[in-house]
């Protein structure tokens, strides 16, 4: 939502895990964490964390929930 004065920070949230796409390169690597994550997938053992969630403002002042997965999750879903 434009005009509340909150910029848009989009996929550069992090989820619940705290992780953005920043600190998964600097700290682990691309590399490693797809070749982690890509492990994971073929061995079925990928589970989903849950979104964090977060209240956002409508127009007319009420709020609706905003779901926030973790970068894994976005990555996962992209495929």
């Amino acid at each position: 939502m434009r005009g509340t004065g909150s910029p848009q920070h989009g996929a550069r949230t992090a989820g619940v895990d705290r992780a953005t796409a920043r600190t998964i390169a600097e700290q682990v690597g691309v590399e490693v964490f797809l070749d982690q994550l890509r492990e994971q997938l073929r061995q079925r053992t990928f589970r989903p964390l849950p979104v964090r969630e977060r209240m956002i403002p409508k127009h007319g002042g009420k709020l609706r929930s905003l779901g926030i997965p973790t970068v894994a999750d976005r990555v996962v879903r992209r495929r």
